[in-house]
């Protein structure tokens, strides 16, 4: 807990507030206090209810994402769900399939039909259509996304989503609206013949059509948030083609320098030369993305130079030369580096690295000298 909520709590306790009260009082403080992001009316916007957050690694996407989630959702971890996608995540671990759950009574593998992450989380958003829920999936671009979403993915777009909350259009709460068989349809179909009890819960929706037999739908509810991550550096950013590109808003996240100054200030590291430290920041950002050419998905994100909190001494008033040194090396050297391969030769590289360095450094430098010249100017008088 940081002094300024200590302080609020203080000065709440003895106005006689109750303790519950006092916690939400702080917590919402902090929030709106925090919050100075217009990213965050994103998270309601029902016309747009798909967006990825992208930008250069650091920049804040999953720490913005996480604050409005909790935020939103009141504490009630049941509203979002987060998962982190990877080159081995499939279709039958987002919508549903057959997978290994469990030992037979001959010691044998036992497959059965089971849903998926995406399937189980809109199954649970559908069953309580007064609230909005939010899926997060972290680095989204490093999976095969057109075989991951399969025939699901036309149901993301707004238009098309299956019409649960209160607030849908009363022409759209016909059973059927919006909703679609899947590759398992049919063996779901056909388990529910045979125990519908027992296998039920698998349907997101259940329709018996005219000649009485029962057919399992899928949908994605209009109270479903679709909320992706993904670092733009990465090259599998390509595994976005045109069809999944334009069901999503996307919204960047780069270097901030507010952001920077804010966090060192709050955070009891409230250093005197911090501006001087965020034109360093600055001046490496700017170095890497113009003069070497690499464009802004190479910059670092302000959460690398934060790092400057952990390296100065407790006490220490002033960000020093050596301070950004041990920070370089141990933070964004190793980073640059690698991006650095992909363009480089190994000759050249150390010298660029050499460049990055003094540049970083500049800012910092220039102003110490010149402090130093004045108190010397000073003493002379």
């Amino acid at each position: 807990m940081r002094n300024s909520e200590r302080g609020l709590i203080s000065i709440f306790l003895l106005g006689g507030c109750k303790a519950e009260d006092i916690y939400k009082i702080v917590q919402l403080s902090k929030f709106l206090w925090d919050l100075e992001d217009p990213d965050f009316k994103q998270f309601a916007d029902k016309e747009s209810p798909n967006m990825i957050f992208y930008g250069a690694p650091g920049t804040g996407k999953t720490y913005t994402v996480k604050k409005n989630i909790e935020y939103l959702c009141e504490g009630n971890s049941s509203r979002y769900e987060y998962v982190q996608f990877h080159p081995s995540f499939t279709y039958e671990d987002f919508i549903d399939g057959i997978k290994p759950n469990g030992i037979d009574d001959k010691g044998g593998v036992k497959l059965e039909l089971v849903n998926g992450v995406f399937k189980s989380f809109c199954i649970r958003a559908k069953k309580d259509p007064d609230n909005n829920y939010y899926f997060i999936v972290d680095e989204i671009n490093r999976a095969n996304l057109s075989a991951v979403f399969g025939e699901t993915l036309s149901l993301l777009e707004s238009s098309y989503r299956h019409k649960v909350s209160k607030n849908s259009d009363d022409n759209a709460e016909a059973i059927g609206e919006n909703l679609i068989s899947t590759q398992y349809s049919a063996l779901l179909d056909s388990l529910i013949a045979k125990d519908e009890k027992k296998y039920k819960h698998l349907a997101y929706e259940i329709i018996e059509d005219d000649e009485g037999n029962k057919h399992s739908k899928f949908g994605v509810p209009d109270n479903v948030f679709f909320i992706g991550m993904m670092n733009d550096v990465d090259k599998s950013i390509d595994a976005f083609d045109l069809a999944l590109r334009r069901r999503f808003k996307w919204i960047h996240k780069g270097y901030d320098e507010k952001v920077l100054i804010s966090h060192c200030k709050h955070n009891d590291k409230d250093f005197s030369n911090i501006k001087d430290y965020a034109e360093c920041a600055s001046a490496l950002n700017k170095y890497i993305a113009e003069d070497l050419g690499l464009g802004l998905s190479y910059e670092f994100g302000h959460s690398f130079f934060m790092k400057i909190s952990s390296i100065a001494n407790p006490n220490q008033q002033d960000i020093t030369e050596k301070n950004l040194e041990d920070l370089f090396e141990l933070y964004l050297r190793p980073t640059l580096q690698e991006y650095l391969r992909a363009f480089y030769s190994e000759s050249e590289i150390e010298k660029k690295l050499k460049e990055a360095l003094d540049v970083f450094k500049k800012p910092l430098v220039n102003k110490s000298s010149k402090g130093a010249d004045q108190s010397e100017a000073n003493s002379s008088d």
